[in-house]
């Protein structure tokens, strides 16, 4: 068999592959011009980055608001939170680290954290905010879908059973102050709290950004 028939055949084999749906069009990504020489044409399909504007908002009159987020790493984890009263001021912001193993039960650390200092506050009216959809699943869950959250989801549940709260789902992009703070805490040893001027510069200007209704765009 000489070169060209095997060129020929090694043609008519990928052709082949092709109308049978055993490659497609993203098996040659980057290489179209090849494909072109296989006889293969196909049309350009654009994908456009879709953007939507998200924002962080204040709590309405007579509430407190609670932002928390996690940060997990391969070898260190992090979480974090702010309460801020109805017009944006921060009340008291908090960071430590986590000994979890997972992103969830980092994130469960911060909000078990941010609730009881919200009750150690005299806190009674209180909106969550979380960018972990699975959060919120286990807190209105009745029963406890994974045995190794269930002491934190307990000692959570309980604190809210005393207050009137909400809790809703935010994008990180808008949580961006919790989770800068939640990136802080992964460097600590200990948990710290932070309130008036020992607030980080940082995170004072996040939130007075946030306070003015800054848009965040998230990118999907």
């Amino acid at each position: 068999m000489n070169a060209t028939s095997i060129i020929l055949m090694v043609i008519y084999k990928v052709r082949q592959l092709y109308l049978a749906n055993l490659i497609n069009n993203n098996s040659f990504t980057g290489c179209h011009q090849t494909a072109q020489l296989f006889g293969i044409n196909f049309r350009y399909t654009a994908h456009f980055r879709k953007d939507t504007i998200v924002k962080w908002t204040k709590a309405p009159q007579g509430f407190y608001k609670l932002n928390v987020d996690e940060s997990f790493k391969t070898i260190k984890a992090g979480c974090a939170g702010l309460i801020q009263d109805h017009n944006g001021h921060v009340i008291v912001a908090f960071a430590g680290p986590s000994v979890a193993n997972n992103a969830i039960m980092t994130e469960l650390d911060a909000l078990n954290y941010g609730v009881h200092l919200c009750l150690s506050l005299g806190i009674i009216n209180l909106w969550i905010e979380v960018d972990a959809m699975l959060v919120i699943h286990y807190i209105f869950s009745k029963v406890n879908d994974n045995p190794k959250y269930f002491y934190t989801m307990r000692e959570i549940k309980q604190c809210l059973s005393t207050i009137n709260f909400s809790i809703t789902h935010i994008y990180r992009e808008a949580n961006y102050a919790a989770y800068f703070l939640a990136n802080f805490g992964c460097n600590l040893l200990e948990f710290r709290e932070f309130m008036g001027p020992a607030l980080p510069t940082s995170i004072d200007g996040i939130t007075r950004l946030d306070c003015l209704g800054l848009p965040y765009v998230r990118s999907s």
